[in-house]
């Protein structure tokens, strides 16, 4: 969902809450995939993406961008740790989710032990548990919404991940 039609959709929905307005699943998921990056990099479209997303919703969602941000850092440190040529590329499959979601570290092996936090929109600790790389780890007991998956390697290496959750 790009920036122009995130416009056309509040121009539609003014005033908020109209209630004659809705958007499919995938809409919904891209919606929410721009809602949820961070504001430092995504600028006015992040906004008004929480925006539109908080109009559609029976229940807003507050979108805590210390956390969407991860660790206080600049914009360039983010960039050069979240693209380091040493940084692994971490999986969520599938993503969104619904009943179970796979860590999957491609250049680790299968018996490497990895641990996986879940992280509600709040902050509070869902899931923290120790599993096999390509292990499924269950959603059951979460809420649909956006959660953050912060995987930890054997090296230390820690990746911060998004996951959505469907029921």
């Amino acid at each position: 969902m790009n920036i122009k039609k995130i416009y056309f959709l509040l121009i539609v929905l003014q005033p908020p809450g109209a209630g004659r307005f809705e958007l499919n699943a995938s809409e919904r998921v891209a919606l929410l995939q721009v809602a949820v990056q961070c504001l430092y990099t995504g600028g006015d479209a992040v906004l008004e993406a929480q925006h539109l997303y908080n109009a559609l919703s029976g229940a807003p969602v507050v979108f805590n961008h210390e956390v969407l941000c991860g660790e206080e850092k600049s914009v360039e440190q983010r960039h050069h740790t979240a693209t380091g040529p040493s940084m692994s590329k971490i999986l969520l499959v599938p993503n969104p989710a619904r009943d179970a979601v796979r860590v999957l570290v491609p250049d680790a092996a299968s018996d490497v032990s990895i641990r996986v936090e879940l992280i509600d929109q709040r902050g509070r600790m869902q899931r923290n548990i120790l599993l096999s790389n390509g292990m499924p780890v269950s959603l059951d007991g979460l809420l649909p919404g956006l959660y953050f998956c912060r995987v930890t390697l054997p090296d230390n290496r820690v990746q911060t991940l998004k996951l959505v959750v469907l029921r």
